[in-house]
């Protein structure tokens, strides 16, 4: 989701944004306009002001952004545009519920009236496209050596670990997860002009644009060294190493058993976004250089947003349960493989924890 545009390298609340000339609204966080709220296919420009001008109504400090919807009156002719696209995330469907395709279309309409007097554009974007992530995270290496807090400090609580020679560094501890996205958005733009005469000229200017996102994250995440809180830490057997540059020394291989702190992480994120613009603009050229503007205009956002996390573990009796893991760490690069004895996908022994 490409939201923000910078100016002189400052962020995007630094920016102002117009919609035809008048300020906008925004569903962010902060003073910075959500681009994605407007779908490419409905706006016929963008205009950058780096510097101030007195006719600009809204100014930012680093610059102006003013979006502009077409005039149906500066087309010669009646105009019509219709877009389809359709995508495939290779990773495929990684939750339930969840789908790696995605469309995007639009369709525009351009005409006049009355010879040339009345313009009429109208037009309709929907985007409707899928994420699909598999994420891994290692928790950084530790060295076994008497230097480190949890060997030197054991008045803190924690439990170092053992079965690793002292110097050699292993992998402390790592999170995986696999993010499945939605994303739709549906766009909804009109323009009536009215220029009788030379002298009069009237624009009214509709927007719409409606916004939803559901996010799904499952992952498995801990520590598989030290522990904390009074808890032993991990037992390594079976350990095999290897040289990394000329001053390490890498478990490359190992089972490690009594793990502490395996974590069932699960996120649950929604938002719907809703953006309404209107702006009517009246100019009358009264003569000798002289014209009257009458410019009204509203603009008006809602936002729904529901940020929920749940932690469970698998459970013995009324404590997390310890666990075993079959490492694999390749000094070469690449992905560690981790094969813990314990099921997390069994429902019936997780239980929702601290």
């Amino acid at each position: 989701r490409a939201q923000e545009i910078q100016i002189r390298g400052l962020s995007g609340d630094f920016a102002g944004t117009l919609l035809n000339g008048r300020q906008q609204v925004s569903t962010g966080d902060n003073r910075s306009v959500e681009f994605d709220q407007f779908p490419s296919e409905l706006i016929g420009q963008v205009r950058v002001y780096k510097t101030p001008e007195a006719r600009v109504i809204g100014g930012g400090l680093s610059g102006t952004i003013d979006m502009r919807t077409v005039r149906p009156l500066d087309f010669s002719s009646r105009a019509v545009a219709l877009n389809a696209r359709m995508e495939s995330n290779s990773n495929g469907s990684l939750n339930a519920d969840t789908s790696a395709k995605g469309k995007r279309f639009s369709v525009s309409y351009i005409d006049q009236f009355a010879n040339r007097s009345i313009g009429v554009a109208l037009g309709f974007a929907h985007l409707d496209t899928p994420g699909q992530e598999l994420h891994y995270k290692a928790w950084g290496f530790s060295a076994n050596d008497t230097k480190r807090d949890c060997v030197a400090h054991p008045e803190w609580g924690c439990g170092p670990v053992t079965g690793v020679a002292p110097g050699a560094s292993f992998l402390n501890g790592f999170e995986v997860e696999a993010l499945s996205r939605k994303q739709t958005r549906d766009g909804l733009m009109a323009v009536f002009e009215f220029k009788p005469s030379k002298a009069l000229h009237s624009t009214v200017d509709l927007y719409y644009s409606k916004f939803k996102k559901d996010e799904s994250m499952r992952g498995l995440m801990g520590s598989m060294g030290d522990a904390w809180g009074g808890a032993a830490g991990a037992a390594f057997s079976n350990v095999k190493t290897e040289p990394v540059g000329s001053a390490t020394t890498l478990v490359t291989a190992a089972n490690v058993a009594g793990v502490p702190n395996m974590v069932l992480r699960n996120d649950l994120n929604t938002r719907r976004d809703e953006l309404k613009s209107m702006g009517w603009n009246t100019e009358w050229k009264i003569g000798s250089g002289w014209s009257a503007v009458a410019d009204l205009s509203y603009s008006n956002a809602k936002r729904e947003e529901n940020v929920i996390e749940t932690y469970a573990s698998v459970y013995a009796g009324t404590k997390p349960a310890l666990t075993n893991f079959t490492t694999v760490v390749p000094a070469g690069g690449g992905f560690p493989t981790l094969t813990p004895s314990l099921n997390y996908a069994d429902a019936a022994v997780v239980k929702l924890g601290d």
